[in-house]
């Protein structure tokens, strides 16, 4: 809860700041391997529309949204793959 609540706070001064044509990447961690990877797939996909829809919409203040994927199983994992993004 407390990742989302920072990542809307993250995307909001975003929205607030200049005007720029700079790529913005945003990190999606799901689980892509091992049992929950039918999860972790749907779940990245419907992030991919959404992210393809405010992209045909004309971006975050002009910038292009790219999704940077990681693959995040349990815990320890998770941890890794958030320092790597």
């Amino acid at each position: 809860m407390k990742i989302l609540i920072c990542a809307v706070g993250a995307i909001s001064g975003l929205l607030a700041g200049g005007t720029h044509a700079a790529d913005l990447k945003i990190g999606a961690m799901y689980p892509f391997s091992g049992g929950l990877a039918l999860l972790g797939d749907e779940s990245f996909r419907g992030v991919e529309l959404a992210v393809d829809e405010r992209n045909a919409a004309g971006g975050i203040n002009g910038s292009k949204i790219v999704l940077v994927k990681a693959d995040a199983v349990d815990a320890n994992q998770a941890v890794g793959e958030a320092r790597r993004l």
